[in-house]
């Protein structure tokens, strides 16, 4: 972590705050960014591991370049892309006024200026190309990194091309960041942007010094981060290993199992053993661990591959939720986890769920779980941000009303809760819907604060995402009726931005469709709105049969 706490802490904290708790362990730049994370973790009851990070750069190949040094541009160098505010406008145009900095960077920013030379990649590579033949840096830095005693990566990237810098960061800090105070003293000036003359003859003065010839040696950082990471991945593994031996134990002595759900329709085995592979990789053993198939009668499942479950169930229904519970109905595990045959399950996914409920009245407990969108030949989609943490909040009910963060496959649950519960013959959203069954019937949620699984969106070649997302008006009072037990007319969501949802003319046995990637989203905000303006379920039927005149082409059957 190399921002100050300030930077975190601004309109996007959900977003930033949500990241940072997914990560098992940290590497810490100050005590202060270590003292905000440890905070973080243990309001979310998350185990806390860091270790100190030390900044530095690619080890410089400039053995054969020092000769060039004469060669260089006797200016400084200076980039900036604008993302955390305008930084002295007078002294930049000072500079570029005197002609001893040229610019890089957005053209939004610097596009006026005479000395603007253009935005070079961020591909890890351009900027320190474009450093090297500079024979000086000017590095400026918020008043927040100055207050952390955090500089920017810039002074390392500079150091890397053994130029002189200019900085408004305090000088005697960067003895703490692999800087002797030789250097400091011959190469880095520390300057006050708001004095312009005093900065602009200060730049001047190192411009006419002679060029650095030994390389600044600060790259030893490169050992001491891989002395900090070593044994932070060593802690986190043994504490990880130290949880699933105590689940283990507990389950053993309880003779208690988890039952895993893996359900199979129309799709290759190739998922199949994916998502086999990664319930075998979970760090509990696997005579704890129940794995039952369910598919159907001529599914492209090898036998050979049938034969590494437990129990292999074949279903004539194939809706969803028919699929679900008729591994609920064979299975015998104290606990259950379902997965669906294109998704997958981190190793720490059972143990890390399991640990929260197995001694305590929580019923179910869900960790994050990551988007990842590919085809069918299991290839990531180019051009595309292919992987999204998507689901990771903690649990709160009215957020649920609007879009559900718990998917299908990041939950484990006690069995006994579910027993009172039938299959509702739902094609689309069954994992809605046994959530809210089991909310109404007021059990509590717990969040592990851990990412433990990967859903799987997929993609075929027409450019549309293959979701089955499948609806009807069974379906919707269905969820109605739930919404209705649960009673919370007061926690229903401010409005938001509607994504709107097509409906779709359908074949006679697929009536009642409606089809669109935004479909559930769409589902529920119908469920939001008839609860706000219904109270009684009797109403629902005079308002949906509103909604029903809106969505012209679709089919609905009687509300019974």
């Amino acid at each position: 972590m190399w921002n100050p706490v300030p930077f975190i802490l601004n309109e996007y904290s959900e977003i930033h705050i949500r990241n940072i708790l997914s990560y098992d362990g940290y590497l810490t730049s100050t005590p202060q960014i270590e003292g905000f994370i440890r905070d973080l973790c243990e309001l979310h009851k998350k185990p806390f591991e860091c270790a100190p990070f030390f900044p530095s750069s690619p080890k410089p190949q400039m053995g054969k370049d020092l000769s060039s040094q004469e060669d260089r541009i006797n200016k400084f160098f200076y980039i900036a892309t604008g993302w955390d505010g305008e930084r002295y406008p007078e002294l930049i145009s000072a500079l570029d006024k005197s002609n001893i900095c040229d610019f890089y960077g957005s053209a939004a920013i610097f596009g006026k200026l005479v000395n603007y030379c253009g935005a070079p990649p961020f591909d890890g590579i351009s900027i320190l190309n474009r450093i090297k033949k500079y024979k000086g840096v000017l590095c400026i830095h918020k008043k927040e990194h100055a207050n952390a005693q955090m500089p920017n990566m810039r002074i390392f990237e500079a150091a890397y091309g053994n130029c002189r810098i200019a900085t408004n960061f305090p000088t005697h800090s960067l003895v703490n960041f692999g800087f002797n105070e030789e250097q400091i003293k011959e190469n880095i000036a520390e300057i006050d942007p708001c004095n312009i003359s005093q900065t602009l003859f200060q730049i001047n003065e190192m411009l006419d010094l002679p060029p650095i010839k030994t390389q600044m040696d600060y790259t030893d950082n490169e050992t001491l981060i891989l002395k900090s990471v070593y044994p932070l991945i060593a802690r986190i593994n043994k504490s990880q290993n130290h949880i699933a031996r105590s689940v283990e134990k507990k389950l053993a002595e309880r003779n208690q199992k988890i039952s895993v759900i893996v359900r199979s329709i129309n799709r290759d085995e190739k998922f199949v053993k994916r998502a086999l592979k990664s319930i075998q990789s979970q760090n509990i053993s696997e005579k704890f661990i129940e794995f039952i198939l369910v598919t159907v009668e001529n599914s492209r499942i090898s036998d050979d591959l049938k034969k590494k479950f437990s129990k292999v169930v074949i279903v004539k229904d194939i809706l969803r939720s028919s699929t679900l519970w008729a591994g609920l109905k064979v299975s015998s595990g104290f606990f259950i986890a379902n997965l669906d045959d294109d998704d997958i399950i981190y190793p720490a996914h059972i143990v890390e769920n399991l640990s929260r409920i197995i001694d305590s009245d929580y019923a179910l407990c869900y960790g994050g779980s990551v988007q990842v969108t590919e085809n069918d030949s299991l290839e990531a989609i180019s051009g595309t941000e292919n992987r999204i943490l998507k689901y990771f909040r903690e649990y709160d009910l009215k957020s649920m009303y609007i879009n559900s963060y718990i998917t299908s496959n990041s939950w484990v649950l006690k069995r006994e809760i579910i027993e009172s519960i039938h299959d509702p013959f739902m094609n689309i959203s069954e994992d809605f819907y046994l959530l809210l069954k089991l909310i109404s019937m007021g059990h509590k949620f717990a969040f592990s604060a851990t990412v433990t699984s990967e859903y799987r969106k997929r993609f075929i070649p027409d450019g549309s995402y293959n979701t089955d997302t499948r609806s009807s008006e069974q379906i919707h009072l269905h969820l109605l009726e739930i919404m209705t037990r649960v009673g919370h007319e007061k926690l229903a969501p401010s409005p938001e931005r509607l994504i709107p949802f097509r409906a779709t003319k359908t074949h006679s046995h697929e009536k009642n469709l409606i089809q669109n990637e935004e479909s559930e989203r769409a589902l529920r905000w119908l469920i939001k709105k008839a609860i706000r303006r219904n109270r009684r379920l009797g109403k629902f039927k005079m308002w949906l049969s509103k909604v029903k005149n809106k969505l012209k082409g679709c089919y609905y059957t009687n509300l019974h």
